[in-house]
């Protein structure tokens, strides 16, 4: 979620309806947000990955 409020409740209640990650509208959001995307990308590897060995045991 990529947000211009810098406040706990928004932020709370973006996790609380599953966001991932939660970044503030900065200069430095950019790069915040490509390792988030990074992030969630090595995650689902994993997730795809767990999910192949739990299927086979």
């Amino acid at each position: 979620m990529l947000s211009s409020q810098d406040k706990i409740e928004v932020v709370k209640s973006c996790m609380h309806h599953m966001a991932y990650d939660y970044a503030v509208k900065s200069e430095t959001a950019s790069t915040r947000l490509k390792n988030i995307i990074t992030n969630i990308s090595y995650f689902k590897k994993m997730e795809k990955t767990l999910s192949w060995y739990m299927n086979r045991m």
